[in-house]
C-alpha cells in the first residue's frame, strides 16, 4: 500500500522507544534486587559484628576454663566418663549464660564423640529446655561438619518472614581437640531492613508506574500527531500523496532504488478558463486515477506535488533493467485516444508531458534530483509537450546524440537508412541483397550508430527506433521489385519485444513482405540462453523470415545453436575478416566456420571485405557472398 513508507518508520520509531523503556524497567527491577541484596548484607554485617566480638571474647575465656580443667574434660570427650561431684561443667553453663539476651535465643558446647556424633558439654538454657550434659545433638546440616573439620567460623541462615535468625558456629581448638560453640541469635533491627527495602520498592515501582504513564501520554500524543500528519500528506482533492509527505520523509527515500518523474498536464490552464476550476479539479481526479491505474500501489510513490503538476518515484525492478522505462512509456500512451469528461455529455482529450532523472541518487538530495526531473520536463514542454524527456547530462563530445535528440529525430523523420550491398557470385543468382544501416541527420550532419545506440541502450527509445526501422524496410519493400532482399539487425531486447514481434508478424500477413526480410541477429549468451527468445527466433522463420547470425566468431560460436534454430546464414565478424591476411588464428577460425556451414548447408556471408587480398582469400575459403568497402560503401 502507499503508506507503507511511513508506517514502517513509525513503527520503528514507536518499537525502538518501548525497547527502551522496557529496558529501563528492567535495569531498575534487577538494580532493586541487587540493592536489596546488598542493603541485606551491609546491615548484616554492621548487626553481627557486635555479636561476633562477644563470641570471641568469650571463647577465649572458655578455652581458659577446659585448658585448667583438662583432666575432667579429657574424661568425658575421650572415655565418656562425667564426674558429677565437680564444679567444672557447671562453670561453663554460667559464662555462657551471660551471653543470653532477648535476641540471643540459644548458647551451647558441643563435642564429637568416637562416632562422629556431636555431644553437649555445656548449654545456657534453663529448665525444660536445658539439655543434659553428654546429650546427643542432631545435626540438620552438612555444615557443622564441615565448621568441625575446617575449624572455620561458619554463618548459617535462617530466612522467615518476619526476621533473620541465624546459628553461628565458632571452633575451638583445645590442644589436639575441637569443640564447636554454638549460638542462635536473631536480629532486632531486621524490620528496619525489610521497612528500608519496602520503601526503596514502592519507590521504583512508583517510577515504573510514573514512566508508564508518561510513555501512554506520549503515544496517545503522538498517535493523535501522526494522523493530523497522515490528513496533511494526503491531498484532499486526488487522495494521493501532497507535498507535505515529501517534506517530512524524503530522508527516508532511499533514490538508489528509484526513478524520479515529473509529469505535467499540458495546457490544463486552458481547461480551467474554459470550463472553470470545478471541471479542472474533475478532471485533475480522473488524470490522477488513469496514472494510479498503470503504476503499483504498494511500491511505487505518487505526489501532487503542487496545481497540475505530479511527482512519481518508480520503485526499480532488480530483475528488468527496462521496468521503469516502459513504465513511464506505458503511463504516457494511457493518455492516447482517452477522453475525459466535463460533463455527461461532453468530452475532451488530455496529454501530459514527463520529465525523466534516471538516476537520481546522483544527487545530494531529492530536491536536487527532483530538478533535473524538472529540467527534462521543461524541455519536453518546450518540444511541444505530450512527450517523455530524459534528463541527460551534456557529454564532453558534442557528436554524441542525446536521448531527446534521439527520440526528437525519430518524430521528426529524421532516422533515415543507407544501405550496403551483399554481393552474391553464386551461379544463378538474380536477387539484390542489401543490409539497411540505420543513420540520423541533424542539422545537416549525419550521425552515425555508435554516436546514438550506446545513449538509448535499453530504454524505451531503442524500442522506438527499431519500430521506425522497420517501418522504413517496410515502406522500401512495398510495391518494389521483388528480386529485393534487405538484412537489418535486431537485438536481444528487440526480441523480447512484444510490439515489435507483432509488427513482425503483421507484416508476414502481407505478400512478399516476410521472406524479402533477413533478420540479423548477434549471437548473444542472452538469447542462447533465453528459451523464450529462441522460440521467438524460429517462430519467426516460419513466418517466412530469414535468420542471419551476425559477428559469428567474435563471442560464443555456438555451433549447435545455429542448428537448433535452422540459421538460413551466418555472418563471419569482420575483426577476423579483416585480420584474415595477418593473423593465422583469424585464418583458422574462417576456415573451420566455413567448412561447419558447408556441412550444415548454411550460407557464409564475409563482412568487411575491404581490399582485393581479403577478397581473394575468403573466396579461396570457399566463401561467395562478401559485404565490404572493397566493393561498396553505404549509400
Amino acid at each position: 500500500m502507499i503508506f507503507k513508507p511511513v508506517l514502517k518508520n513509525r513503527f520503528y520509531l514507536y518499537f525502538s522507544f518501548l525497547l527502551t523503556i522496557l529496558i529501563i524497567i528492567c535495569i531498575s527491577y534487577f538494580s532493586t534486587l541487587y540493592i536489596e541484596k546488598n542493603v541485606k548484607s551491609k546491615i548484616l554485617e554492621i548487626s553481627t559484628n557486635d555479636v561476633f566480638e562477644i563470641i570471641d571474647n568469650t571463647s577465649n575465656e572458655i578455652k581458659e576454663i577446659i585448658l585448667k580443667n583438662k583432666e575432667e574434660f579429657d574424661l568425658l570427650t575421650k572415655e565418656n566418663i562425667i564426674n558429677k561431684k565437680h564444679h567444672f561443667f557447671e562453670l561453663l553453663d554460667k559464662k555462657i549464660q551471660t551471653l543470653k539476651t532477648k535476641n540471643i535465643k540459644y548458647a551451647y558446647l558441643l563435642y564429637m564423640d568416637k562416632n562422629a556424633s556431636f555431644r553437649f558439654i555445656a548449654d545456657a538454657s534453663k529448665g525444660d529446655e536445658k539439655a543434659k550434659l553428654n546429650e546427643k545433638f542432631d545435626v540438620d546440616s552438612q555444615t557443622w561438619i564441615d565448621a568441625y573439620n575446617t575449624k572455620k567460623s561458619t554463618l548459617i541462615k535462617h530466612d522467615f518472614l518476619d526476621e533473620l535468625f541465624i546459628t553461628y558456629l565458632k571452633p575451638i581448638v583445645i590442644e589436639d581437640q575441637t569443640i564447636i560453640f554454638a549460638l542462635d541469635f536473631s536480629i532486632k533491627k531486621i524490620d528496619e531492613i525489610s521497612s528500608t527495602i519496602f520503601l526503596i520498592k514502592i519507590f521504583l515501582i512508583s517510577l515504573w508506574l510514573l514512566i508508564l504513564f508518561l510513555f501512554i501520554i506520549l503515544l496517545y500524543q503522538t498517535f493523535k500527531f501522526y494522523m493530523a500528519k497522515k490528513i496533511s500528506y494526503i491531498d484532499r482533492l486526488t487522495g494521493i500523496y501532497s507535498r507535505n509527505y515529501l517534506q517530512d520523509y524524503e530522508m527516508f527515500l532511499d533514490l538508489k532504488k528509484y526513478v524520479l518523474c515529473a509529469i505535467d498536464v499540458d495546457y490544463f490552464k486552458k481547461v480551467n478558463d474554459t470550463y472553470g476550476h470545478i471541471v479542472g479539479d474533475d478532471i485533475l481526479i480522473q488524470i490522477t486515477k488513469t496514472i494510479k491505474n498503470q503504476i503499483r500501489s504498494n511500491k511505487d510513490i505518487f505526489i501532487r506535488y503542487g496545481g497540475e503538476e505530479f511527482c512519481l518515484l518508480i520503485r526499480k525492478d532488480e530483475k528488468d533493467d527496462e521496468f521503469s522505462i516502459n513504465l513511464i512509456n506505458k503511463i504516457h500512451d494511457s493518455f492516447k485516444n482517452k477522453q475525459f469528461k466535463i460533463s455527461n455529455n461532453e468530452e475532451i482529450p488530455i496529454t501530459i508531458s514527463i520529465g525523466v532523472n534516471l538516476l537520481p541518487h546522483n544527487q545530494r538530495n531529492f530536491v536536487s534530483a527532483f530538478k533535473l526531473a524538472d529540467i527534462a520536463l521543461y524541455n519536453a514542454k518546450n518540444k511541444g509537450r505530450n512527450a517523455i524527456e530524459i534528463y541527460q547530462e551534456k557529454k564532453e563530445d558534442e557528436q554524441f546524440l542525446t536521448i531527446g535528440e534521439i527520440e526528437e529525430a525519430i518524430q521528426n523523420d529524421m532516422v533515415v537508412c543507407y544501405y550496403q550491398e551483399i554481393i552474391n557470385e553464386s551461379e544463378n543468382s538474380q536477387t539484390k541483397h542489401y543490409e539497411a544501416l540505420i543513420r540520423i541527420i541533424k542539422n545537416g550532419q549525419i550521425y552515425l550508430p555508435e554516436k546514438f545506440i550506446a545513449t538509448i541502450k535499453d530504454t524505451f527509445i531503442a524500442t522506438k527506433l527499431t519500430k521506425e526501422l522497420l517501418k522504413i524496410i517496410y515502406n522500401k519493400l512495398d510495391g518494389c521489385d521483388l528480386d529485393l532482399l534487405i538484412s537489418l539487425n535486431l537485438s536481444p531486447q528487440d526480441l523480447q519485444n512484444e510490439s515489435i514481434i507483432n509488427i513482425l508478424k503483421s507484416y508476414s500477413k502481407q505478400k512478399d513482405i516476410s521472406s524479402r526480410i533477413a533478420l540479423e541477429i548477434v549471437e548473444t549468451d542472452e538469447i542462447i540462453n533465453y528459451e523464450n527468445t529462441t522460440k521467438t527466433i524460429i517462430e519467426l522463420k516460419e513466418l517466412g523470415y530469414k535468420i542471419y547470425i551476425d559477428d559469428f566468431g567474435s563471442g560464443y560460436s555456438n555451433f549447435i545453436y545455429l542448428a537448433k534454430i535452422k540459421a538460413d546464414a551466418i555472418k563471419i565478424d569482420g575483426s577476423i575478416i579483416s585480420t584474415i591476411n595477418s593473423d593465422k588464428l583469424s585464418y583458422l577460425v574462417a576456415k573451420n566456420i566455413i567448412n561447419f556451414a558447408n556441412e550444415a548447408d548454411i550460407d557464409v556471408i564475409a563482412e568487411h571485405v575491404s581490399t582485393k587480398e581479403i577478397y581473394d582469400t575468403v573466396k579461396a575459403l570457399g566463401i561467395n557472398k562478401f559485404q565490404g568497402y572493397y566493393f561498396s560503401k553505404p549509400t
